[in-house]
């Protein structure tokens, strides 16, 4: 089987500095899906990315997604 490499990239922006130097990693995750930064990409939109591409089969993202419920309803099936 081939492998593809799903990549999460992180700008450090001021704002995302500021959340590491408070402590508070919990809340990148929630500041890279609202930037609106071109270098942000979180695993899940790396993963949805690859899956329209047909590079990954939707369970295979499924089974690989950070935020599996919020993933399962943006990664639905087309036309249905």
């Amino acid at each position: 089987p081939k492998r593809v490499i799903a990549v999460e990239v992180l700008d450090i922006t001021p704002a995302i500095s500021n959340l590491i130097r408070e402590g508070k990693l919990v809340q990148i995750h929630s500041m890279m899906q609202t930037s609106n930064s071109p270098l942000m990409t979180t695993l899940d939109d790396a993963l949805d990315e690859l899956m329209k591409a047909q590079r990954i089969t939707r369970n295979e993202a499924m089974r690989a997604a950070i935020d599996k419920k919020r993933f399962f309803a943006q990664a639905q099936p087309r036309g249905r």
